[in-house]
């Protein structure tokens, strides 16, 4: 570990050993965990073991989600905020980006008050299916506000209703796994320590936690500093770092040496746009809805324990 050739090999082709090496030499009161994500994934036993550059993981998609709505239209009108769309049990004809609901669904708006019925199966119209729906409850005097169907809002299924002596029935989905890639990234620091440094004395000891002693050399104090700095990159960098690697597995940045410069993603390019929330004042109930959603269907009333970092004086 001494040699930089080797340790260089050792980060591209075992990096995962050499994280826990360091952390197990080098780790002090934190258990040894080099970060606070080693240390979550470490302490919940959610450790992966890779050997590869890149690697997939499968992500499992809910049964039931919202379709978004790419148009719609009413009387042969594209519907505007001010429509009264579907008044006196006229059809509305929704342009959605999934065949997803058959005929007889009944499905909720954005605004759960507001429900419409499919009637009939949809027609494919480029890449969208079209869809034509009636107001659910009938009531001739109804209407579905136009702000509800303007192009990104959507609809969901709610149920089916289906008329006597009809052979017609809603369809059942079936969705499977998807897999998602991350590259591993090589990062590495160069620190110099000339040869007077190893037997200069400072004024200050430098205490080892775990055994006790006390050192007055310059070299073990550089080298604390250099892997503290190392480590706060590492920390930064599995956080913030922004992939640069194309869909098709090509990377664009090279080194000088001509080979690419893979940069992998850091935990918050890897949050998903529907897991982020925007607030005005953070309050407990928003983390409380917040943890809710993310668990919903996932894991079982019992086992919904969180932890969350605020930083040092959450």
């Amino acid at each position: 570990m001494i040699d930089t050739n080797k340790i260089s090999a050792a980060s591209q082709q075992t990096p995962y050993q050499v994280a826990t090496v360091l952390s197990y030499v080098f780790g002090t009161k934190d258990g040894g965990y080099s970060t606070s994500l080693d240390m979550l994934t470490g302490g919940l036993g959610n450790v992966m073991t890779i050997d590869q550059p890149s690697w997939e993981w499968n992500v499992l998609v809910d049964q039931d989600r919202a379709i978004t709505i790419r148009d719609a239209k009413w009387q042969g009108k594209n519907v505007s905020s001010t429509t009264l769309a579907g008044i006196a049990n006229t059809p509305i004809q929704l342009w959605l980006e999934d065949d997803y609901f058959g005929p007889t669904a009944v499905l909720e708006l954005d605004d759960k008050e507001y429900q419409v019925r499919v009637s009939g199966a949809p027609y494919q119209d480029g890449n969208l299916y079209v869809y034509t729906v009636f107001i659910a409850d009938g009531n001739p005097t109804s209407y579905i506000p136009g702000d509800l169907l303007q192009p990104g809002c959507q609809v969901s299924r709610l149920a089916s209703a289906v008329e006597e002596y009809s052979e017609e029935g809603d369809i059942l989905n079936y969705n499977t796994h998807f897999k998602m890639r991350n590259y591993l990234t090589t990062i590495r620091i160069n620190y110099d320590i000339t040869g007077s440094a190893y037997s200069t004395v400072m004024a200050i000891a430098m205490q080892d936690p775990k055994t006790g002693k006390k050192s007055y050399l310059w070299a073990d104090y550089q080298e604390w500093v250099a892997l503290r700095e190392w480590y706060k990159r590492v920390e930064r960098m599995l956080v913030y770092m922004k992939t640069n690697v194309n869909k098709d597995g090509s990377c664009n940045l090279k080194g000088s040496n001509g080979r690419p410069v893979f940069i992998g993603s850091g935990l918050l390019e890897q949050i998903a746009p529907s897991n982020k929330r925007y607030y005005t004042h953070l309050t407990a109930e928003i983390l409380e809805d917040f943890l809710f959603d993310l668990s919903y269907n996932v894991l079982g009333t019992n086992e919904r324990k969180f932890v969350g970092f605020t930083g040092e004086m959450g």
